[in-house]
């Protein structure tokens, strides 16, 4: 969790980021299963995001409560629990693909090797150790 001030611009993008990933997963249940209403659409979305490991490979569900709750094949489920459940699985699973993707952009993105800034700051003619 990153604790950023209210109107951070530099910390903006981390929050549009998250509600991107919220609002794919919204619109994935809300053409699912026709006629939801929007708070449980909104709900569902929301579990979707949090039974996905984020990018540092926690699930927060799991990490609140030890326990992903899941249902049994022998229960009979009512036929819109049935249409919720697939529905979230179709979520959760663009949802790690859009996660995926992102993992690959920010590895693509990263500077790799070791860090020049202090050899820039030096005076010029500085004994410098090869």
């Amino acid at each position: 969790m990153k604790i950023v001030p209210m109107e951070a611009h530099n910390s903006v993008g981390i929050v549009e980021h998250y509600y991107g990933l919220v609002q794919r997963a919204y619109l994935i249940i809300v053409a699912e299963i026709k006629g939801i209403s929007k708070e449980i659409a909104l709900q569902i979305a929301f579990k979707a995001l949090n039974n996905t490991a984020g990018i540092s490979g926690i699930i927060p569900t799991l990490l609140v409560y030890g326990a992903l709750p899941q249902l049994s094949e022998y229960d009979a489920p009512a036929p819109t629990i049935s249409q919720r459940l697939i529905a979230l699985k179709k979520a959760i699973a663009e949802i790690q693909k859009l996660r995926a993707k992102r993992q690959v952009k920010n590895a693509l993105n990263a500077r790799n090797g070791p860090s020049t800034n202090d050899i820039h700051e030096l005076a010029l003619n500085s004994d410098i150790l090869v």
